[in-house]
């Protein structure tokens, strides 16, 4: 599947996810949690949730603000960096 995607053209900029075993995934919580992010084309109300989102994660797991993971913005139309820092106005 991930060779596919490499060389057939893929709709959403050839974006892929893989889902792994659900269990381990549960077990390794919250290391297992790398990044949260909101698409670039999200609205205000979006943002505002997955910001609401990623506060409950960190206090459910009690992580502080180092441990927490990063809170990203995904533009899959920026080939050299599609992921920045979700910026507090957005």
């Amino acid at each position: 599947m991930l060779n596919d995607q490499r060389t057939k053209p893929q709709p959403g900029y050839g974006y892929n996810e893989v889902i792994l075993s659900a269990s381990r995934w549960d077990a390794d919580l919250p290391w297992t949690i790398e990044a949260m992010f909101a698409h670039v084309d999200a609205t205000f109300a979006m943002n505002k949730e997955i910001r609401r989102i990623h506060r409950a994660f960190t206090a459910q797991f009690g992580l502080n603000e180092e441990q927490s993971p990063p809170l990203l913005l995904f533009d899959p139309g920026n080939q050299c960096g599609p992921f920045t820092n979700l910026p507090d106005d957005a």
